[in-house]
């Protein structure tokens, strides 16, 4: 029987969303002391296996898919850790650096701007398109929480995310990746 983890932070309102990247500690150690390669945040260990994506909504609506699908309705998303099994002794807390967005639309792959991403978030001091048209999105005060506000008259986007963590590990600060996919639907019901 598996236990009921609630997201660390709960949805403000209706329109707000929230990811709860879940990962267990103890595999996260086992499997990273293992690779002997600490990553960097350009190269950073991939961890999708280890780790659970929830998605939560308003009155504590959840889902448990890879593919988080987001409603017209949200007013923004927030990302956040939390483990499952905090039993390692020698395990840090997490640091949320940033999510990375790239739209998997093949008709707007090569011309993601910044007034190409600002069509559906509240871009902030926060958000930076890169050279290669990926919006990074970091967190605001340097912890594990990477929020996004998103525009109300939005269209359809089906975009790729990466969440970068690092987490320390004994005397090692490890580098993590993880790569889901995300749906924001257009304003039509």
């Amino acid at each position: 029987m598996t236990k009921e983890i609630q997201p660390t932070v709960e949805p403000d309102t209706e329109k707000d969303y929230q990811f709860t990247l879940e990962y267990s500690s103890r595999q996260l150690k086992q499997y990273l002391t293992a690779c002997m390669n600490p990553g960097t945040r350009l190269q950073p260990n991939k961890v999708d296996s280890l780790v659970q994506l929830v998605m939560s909504g308003p009155r504590g609506t959840r889902f448990n898919p890879f593919i988080g699908e987001i409603p017209q309705a949200a007013d923004k998303v927030t990302w956040t850790l939390q483990d499952t099994e905090p039993d390692a002794d020698d395990v840090g807390e997490p640091t949320l650096h940033y999510i990375g967005f790239y739209s998997l639309d093949p008709d707007q792959a090569s011309v993601t701007t910044s007034s190409y991403w600002n069509d559906y978030f509240d871009l902030d001091k926060y958000s930076v398109v890169a050279p290669n048209g990926c919006l990074y999105q970091s967190s605001a005060d340097n912890t594990n929480k990477v929020t996004i506000g998103l525009r109300k008259d939005r269209g359809e986007l089906l975009i790729g995310y990466g969440a970068v963590f690092t987490i320390n590990i004994g005397r090692t600060l490890y580098c993590c990746r993880i790569d889901p996919i995300a749906n924001i639907r257009s304003g039509n019901p």
